[in-house]
């Protein structure tokens, strides 16, 4: 529990590159993917402030959010989401 709590306040940035063998025009383009997020009663607008901040530090053309944005509880959405 302990390390899953560390690694989720911590996030993790791992580096690919994707080659694309037609032609395309995203040359050193930026991607950036984050998920499992799980916004809610233990994560909430401060979270998410933090997160963006470091989203914005690697300059990406997109940010791609495949699931679990928000946790089970009701919470006050509509904050966390003004962060992003």
């Amino acid at each position: 529990n302990i390390w899953g709590i560390h690694a989720s306040w911590v996030p993790r940035i791992t580096r690919y590159s994707v080659k694309i063998h037609k032609e395309h025009n995203w040359h050193g383009k930026k991607i950036v993917m984050i998920a499992d997020t799980h916004y809610g009663n233990i994560y909430g607008a401060r979270d998410a402030r933090y997160l963006v901040k470091r989203i914005n530090e690697l300059s990406p053309e997109i940010v791609l959010i495949p699931g679990d944005f928000f946790d089970g509880p009701f919470i006050d959405y509509s904050s966390v989401v003004s962060e992003f």
